[in-house]
């Protein structure tokens, strides 16, 4: 099989005689946009498997015992580990969910224990005490697992420039790793980096240190996030309506907003994309959009970014591959949440673009008080938004207070836990046009 399509064809047949899908969380229909070299580099199990099993059909195999077939060589790649794992000769605990390719094969690699590490290389770390602000890492399924003095567990190298959690980076955007260099772990998705400061809110005032046992090696190079995924689209495919949603900080409740946004629109009968296309990569947020019935979901780690705290050159094109992955996936309108608050993470470069505002039906807009929303609006007119921008009523606030000092500035907020004001502002939201004031409507 030399071209793509014939790969999906052949595909196609065993999953007509399987009477199922072959990959849980693949439709084959996905892989028509990638190019034979990126599908060979980043699905080649997945090929392996499709080769083995429609040669088996070309054969004369039953369907019953093609089925016997598919659980032994175990195609989807799911494992149930235990509560170590070993890559490389190491005893991995838990993989961090910004690595969210769960069908890789991780001794294929080689792996060095000292070198220079650039931001979505690949390591192994191991814990150097129990204690620290951070000490849970979550892992691909997204349950927090918690590490103990001695643990290993794989991650990646990145940045994290966060207003309301930790905050810390790659130096220069790279680390010299010695195996006695400490390193500290960042977030929960699992990115390590050069700590900096801690919010004063945390119990304990230390990051979790850890020691880098092995960097993976990929060939002559690094293993980066980067080469488990195919290369960053150029440019932005025709969109679905996108409804971004924003915000001054994290932890504001925007979330629980974009669940409310993906609830109206399913009960309107659409087909709902879902992504997070700024921040922290953090597995929870994406199962929260699944949970309220998003029908496909996505964020920067599955493209292979660990964070947009990096450059635009790096965070744009992965922004425009999530949109256009959606969009492949036959979407009728994308929720498109930004992580943090909207002056960081690179959300102005989104905000500011002509070709993702474009398909822009409105922002809907969280702040924790009305100064933050004065604020805000009035970024958004620096930034040159054009499309209605609105307002959630901030939560643990007074909402009658609330109100009656937007009455004040002319301005509106909807609850997002009221399915009527909710599903009103979604409605209205999906009959706007670029053009329109930046006010609530």
């Amino acid at each position: 099989m030399k071209t793509v399509q014939e790969i999906i064809r052949a595909g196609r047949d065993v999953e007509d005689r399987l009477g199922c899908a072959l990959f849980p969380d693949l439709r084959l229909e996905d892989l028509g946009c990638l190019s034979i070299e990126d599908l060979r580099r980043c699905y080649h199990r997945e090929i392996e498997s499709i080769i083995t099993l429609h040669g088996l059909l070309q054969s004369g195999m039953a369907p019953a015992d093609l089925s016997s077939v598919v659980q032994t060589i175990s195609i989807h790649g799911r494992e149930r580990p235990g509560s170590r794992r070993e890559i490389l000769g190491f005893p991995v605990k838990a993989i961090g969910s910004n690595i969210r390719r769960q069908d890789i094969d991780w001794n294929q690699f080689t792996c060095e224990q000292s070198g220079v590490c650039r931001e979505g290389d690949i390591v192994i770390a191991r814990a150097l005490s129990s204690r620290g602000s951070i000490n849970q890492l979550e892992d691909q399924a997204g349950r927090e697992v918690r590490i103990f003095e001695g643990d290993h567990f794989m991650t990646v190298m990145g940045n994290r420039h966060s207003g309301t959690s930790e905050y810390g980076e790659l130096t220069d955007g790279q680390m010299e790793l010695q195996p006695d260099t400490e390193v500290d772990l960042l977030c929960h998705g699992g990115i390590l980096g050069h700590g900096i400061c801690i919010p004063r809110s945390r119990a304990v005032q230390t990051f979790f240190k850890v020691h880098v046992a092995a960097i993976l090696r990929n060939g002559g190079r690094n293993l980066n996030l980067l080469d488990l995924y195919p290369a960053w689209d150029k440019e932005m495919l025709p969109s679905a309506p996108i409804i971004f949603n924003c915000g001054t900080s994290a932890e504001i409740g925007k979330t629980t907003s974009s669940s409310s946004i993906i609830r109206a629109l399913k009960r309107m009968g659409k087909r709902v994309g879902a992504a997070k296309l700024a921040g922290t990569g953090r597995y929870r947020d994406l199962l929260s959009m699944r949970d309220a019935g998003a029908d496909l979901y996505f964020d920067f780690p599955d493209v292979g970014l660990p964070s947009t705290y990096t450059s635009p050159s790096r965070s744009y094109p992965a922004a425009v591959t999530l949109l256009n992955k959606l969009n492949r996936g036959k979407v009728d309108v994308v929720v498109a949440e930004m992580g943090g608050d909207i002056i960081e993470a690179n959300i102005p470069s989104v905000l500011q673009s002509p070709e993702m505002m474009r398909y822009a039906n409105g922002i809907v807009h969280s702040s924790a008080d009305i100064l933050g929303i004065l604020g805000s609006l009035q970024r958004y007119r620096d930034f040159g938004v054009q499309v209605p921008v609105m307002l959630t009523l901030p939560k643990d606030r007074n909402d009658a207070g609330t109100r009656e000092r937007l009455q004040q500035e002319h301005l509106s907020a909807f609850d997002v836990m009221n399915m009527r004001e909710c599903d009103q502002v979604v409605g209205a939201l999906l009959r706007c046009r670029e053009g329109e004031s930046i006010f609530p409507v």
